[in-house]
């Protein structure tokens, strides 16, 4: 009899505490999805155009009721794991980039904290899905573009990632943002994308020079800005490629004096530094280029001003340089390109000698050109006399000496500033010049086109051509101004005048 109210009474116990169990679980609220969305719209911080991004949703929001406050309780339910035919591949994505999932209510957190927008975590995790789910079908997915256009999205997580860059305006694809949306934050979203942008930009030290001169070149880009932290499991193969190339009128200086500098430091990039006849190349490896993200990038170097310069030419001598980059380093060689240029001017002036008579070109007559007190050099061939600015004295193949023939004298290769002319001997049974010449040469333009200034000679409407004349006989001044006659008709006539009274007091002395 004990032993069968004490069964029974076993029995009472289990009874009510099953039924205290199904009353606790009916109390539960069970989850439900979070219908709904908000209306997201992108901007940029940078000009970008011919840029198109996907939003990717990687899990529902399912409202599990209110806490003590009254504030909603969120659970996620990650649709992602099951669109990609496998949970195992997206969780171990997660794992292996450090973060934790959490298979019951869906969290994703990293050192037990939740991951907040903007933050370091944030961009590795959204990197880290955007390399997992790029190329695969079967997602949800939206198309989205710059501007308030934008896209409706429904209340979860979502990934937005670029996914074309059609533009070639020195941005890189956007870091991956991930999206958190619930309905407290309304029904219109502002994302702003984490652009980066390359720039490029090349100076020389003078635009103007002479055959002979050392302009020194400055390249100043950056190194692309792709990810805050590498994600595992990602091969980045990030190319930056700086070609620079001098045209036929600029040569390298001998020794090379190549310096790169990556963030304001001098690196020995000499190992993937390559100068080949007139192009520099410099392929900076992956490794160095993923370490210094968004780090600014200086190259400097010198060339030197050859006989081959082009001058007085819009197009002058160009100096070109090219930077590819990568776009996107985590999804293959998508490579954009950049261009600048930086122009050095050369120039150059014709001296016609003429016989003042018969206007007909007087060859024989002989000039030194001088700028300041230095004698300048020529490279002489036929009627071209090239001038090199590293010649300061007697050279074999170059003369100081310049003497007219049978056509125009060409003055080449010569920097903007003041030349001085001087006839050094006149032609057989001319007089020499009595004044020298000066040539005032300026492109305050910097077109290509020189301006001269010319006294003492008279400057043809070539507007580059300097014309003087030589007279026999007699020397006059090249100018032929009219008081220097003067003087000399009246020089002449005291002259005559003395002589006459000198012969009119002897004839009255002898008539005495």
């Amino acid at each position: 009899m004990k032993k069968t109210s004490r069964i029974l009474a076993i029995a009472l116990v289990l009874v009510l505490i099953m039924s205290l169990s199904i009353t606790a679980l009916a109390a539960q609220p069970s989850p439900e999805k979070v219908d709904g969305s908000a209306h997201v719209t992108l901007s940029s911080a940078v000009e970008a155009t011919g840029h198109t991004y996907t939003a990717v949703k990687i899990a529902d929001l399912y409202n599990m009721g209110t806490d003590n406050s009254g504030a909603n309780v969120y659970q996620y339910v990650h649709i992602l794991a099951t669109q990609l035919q496998g949970e195992p591949t997206f969780v171990n994505t997660l794992t292996s980039n450090g973060f934790s999932y959490d298979q019951n209510t869906g969290a994703i957190t990293v050192n037990g904290e939740n991951i907040t927008s903007n933050s370091d975590a944030a961009s590795k995790l959204a990197a880290a899905i955007e390399n997992l789910v790029n190329g695969k079908s079967g997602l949800t997915t939206v198309p989205m573009d710059l501007g308030p256009s934008g896209a409706d999205l429904s209340y979860g997580y979502w990934v937005i990632f670029e996914n074309a860059n059609g533009g070639n305006d020195g941005t890189v694809a956007t870091k991956p943002v991930l999206l958190d949306l619930r309905p407290e934050d309304g029904t219109q979203v502002a994302v702003t994308l984490k652009d980066s942008k390359v720039d490029l930009e090349k100076t020389v030290s003078d635009h103007q020079a002479a055959v002979g001169d050392v302009v020194n070149y400055t390249i100043a880009t950056n190194f692309p800005e792709y990810e805050f932290t590498p994600v595992n499991g990602v091969t980045y193969a990030a190319q930056f490629v700086v070609t620079d190339t001098l045209s036929d009128g600029l040569d390298f200086v001998t020794p090379r004096n190549v310096q790169v500098k990556i963030g304001g430091t001098v690196v020995n990039a000499s190992e993937y530094t390559d100068v080949t006849g007139r192009a520099l190349t410099i392929t900076f490896p992956s490794d160095v280029i993923m370490a210094n993200q968004g780090k600014a990038v200086e190259i400097t170097y010198s060339a030197k001003v050859n006989e081959n310069a082009v001058v007085n030419n819009a197009d002058g001598n160009p100096n070109n340089v090219t930077v590819s980059y990568s776009n996107q380093p985590q999804q293959g060689s998508d490579v954009k390109t950049l261009t600048d240029s930086e122009t050095v001017y050369s120039y150059a002036f014709d001296l016609r000698k003429l016989d003042g008579a018969t206007n007909q070109l007087l060859p024989g007559a002989k000039f030194v050109m001088k700028k300041g007190d230095q004698v300048m050099y020529f490279k002489e061939e036929g009627t071209t006399y090239t001038y090199d600015s590293t010649i300061t004295g007697p050279t074999q193949g170059y003369v100081s000496v310049i003497t007219t023939g049978s056509a125009d004298v060409v003055f080449k290769g010569l920097d903007v500033g003041n030349y001085v002319l001087e006839e050094t001997e006149a032609p057989s049974g001319y007089s020499k010049l009595a004044e020298k010449i000066y040539v005032t040469v300026a492109d305050d333009d910097v077109n290509g086109m020189p301006t001269l200034t010319v006294e003492n000679g008279t400057l043809e409407n070539d507007g580059i051509t300097v014309t003087v004349n030589n007279y026999k006989g007699i020397s006059l001044p090249e100018t032929g101004s009219v008081a220097s006659i003067i003087v000399m008709v009246v020089g002449l006539m005291i002259v005559l005048g003395g002589a006459a009274y000198l012969v009119m007091s002897r004839k009255k002395a002898q008539s005495k």
